[in-house]
């Protein structure tokens, strides 16, 4: 049975892994939206960019649940599914659901 100290160290162990960022998530990500091209830009820093043809929203970003967070300067929080083959999948109010491929 396990005794409370390596419950503890276990649980430890559990948040660091958890709270950790995926090292293989910054990059370059494009995504279609119709004949428009979205892109995704993600650092290492935890800064980014969202850009259109019309405009660029800087952001940062975190991995939060097992979640790409993107946070924009006016406050907004657009949560970002991760899945197992590397795409982050939005869905976005008025717009719909955006797969962002990573390109770089």
């Amino acid at each position: 049975m396990m005794n409370l100290r390596n419950l503890c160290a276990v649980i430890v162990i559990a948040l660091l892994l958890g709270c950790a960022q995926a090292p293989d998530i910054p990059g370059l990500y494009h995504a279609q939206n119709g004949d428009a091209v979205v892109r995704l830009t993600l650092g290492e820093d935890g800064k980014g960019l969202w850009s259109t043809e019309d405009d660029d929203v800087p952001l940062t970003w975190e991995i939060k649940k097992g979640e790409v967070w993107l946070h924009t300067k006016s406050g907004g929080v657009l949560p970002g599914k991760i899945g197992d083959d590397g795409v982050i999948r939005l869905e976005l109010p008025s717009v719909g659901n955006l797969e962002f491929r990573q390109v770089r």
